[in-house]
């Protein structure tokens, strides 16, 4: 599993981002941990606490491991 980062440290890419652009946030407002598009958090860090990759669905990463062998 991913680390919390702050993204006035490290803002997210679009490398960091799922295939439909999202990150895993909380906003400054109620530190709920929610979806936001990548660019958004990146743009706006101030209004951001931490932030995340989105985990892979299950069995990705085994598939990923996988190959690399």
């Amino acid at each position: 599993m991913s680390e919390w980062i702050d993204p006035k440290q490290r803002p997210p890419a679009e490398d960091d981002a799922d295939a439909r652009s999202f990150v895993i946030a909380a906003d400054v407002q109620d530190r709920i941990p929610k979806l936001w598009f990548w660019e958004i958090v990146a743009r706006f860090p101030q209004e951001f606490v931490c932030w995340m990759p989105m985990p892979k669905p299950p069995g990705e990463e085994d598939a990923e491991n996988a190959k690399s062998d």
